[in-house]
């Protein structure tokens, strides 16, 4: 968003976060959007997504929450209120739902285009996933985090019958479908956070050709004089070259294109 502040987006864009959970994301996505003033015009619609009915309502709690302290800060709150509630909305549906599914990201948002006359497409995809394998969650994940945080945000639904049989990586399951919806919704930049390097080379790996820059940031991705490190991955046809930003662990994934590569200040190829 640093760079952003400088570069705005000409038009309206559309932000989608996936795996919403409580919509501490999109809430402080709005939030931050709605107080710069070279933003305030450009200002699309927000909206949070999540499979649990029990995450969502602490979301739509959270939401009204926010627009009070807004409306304590700012004048004119009748406006800002009917903006923010139309602006920032939150819906149940099922990520890994196949398409033609009810309860699927895509049916739902028709859905929810056909009734507000909304576009269908999203500028900006956010997600923090269920990202921890479950052979992670049995060993390395502390008994406070197991013990307090809902499991389902953690670690993805195992495909298979018995979990002896899920390979180490089954925790990479959403990002593949990630993907596959922002080519739907003609996403122009997406950010994935992952749990490692390890991780985050993985999910950069599964970026398509149409993905014109695919970048790793660490913790603090503008630490270290905005250290950069270039890192080649695949072979053959599928190899490209990732930037790694900053220092610390691997923490996101960040791909973009189209207008999606002014609004970050990059230039086509990295």
């Amino acid at each position: 968003m640093q760079s952003w502040k400088t570069k705005p987006p000409e038009r309206y864009i559309n932000i989608l976060d996936l795996c919403t959970g409580t919509g501490c994301i999109p809430l402080l996505f709005h939030h931050e959007l709605f107080n710069q003033s070279s933003f305030e015009p450009n200002i699309g619609r927000v909206v949070g997504i999540d499979i649990s009915r029990h995450a969502l309502k602490l979301a739509e709690e959270n939401k009204v929450h926010c627009v009070q302290n807004i409306q304590g800060h700012q004048s004119n709150s009748t406006n800002l209120k009917h903006r923010t509630l139309r602006d920032l909305q939150f819906l149940q549906a099922d990520i890994l739902a196949n398409h033609n599914d009810a309860s699927s990201v895509s049916n739902k948002l028709q859905n929810m285009q056909e009734e507000k006359s909304c576009s269908l497409n999203y500028d900006i995809m956010i997600s923090n996933p269920p990202y921890i394998s479950t052979s992670a969650f049995r060993q390395t994940t502390s008994a406070s985090v197991r013990k307090h945080e809902p499991k389902l945000a953690l670690v993805p639904p195992v495909p298979l019958a018995s979990t002896d049989q899920v390979p180490q990586d089954d925790g990479d399951l959403f990002y593949p479908k990630l993907y596959e919806l922002a080519t739907r919704f003609n996403t122009k930049v997406v950010l994935f956070e992952v749990a490692d390097m390890e991780q985050a080379l993985r999910v950069a790996g599964m970026a398509g050709d149409d993905w014109e820059v695919v970048e790793v940031w660490r913790d603090d991705p503008d630490a270290g004089g905005g250290e950069v490190e270039n890192v080649n991955i695949g072979a053959g046809a599928a190899r490209r070259r990732v930037v790694v930003k900053g220092v610390g662990n691997g923490r996101s994934v960040v791909a973009c294109r189209g207008e999606g590569l002014r609004w970050l200040g990059r230039a086509s190829g990295g």
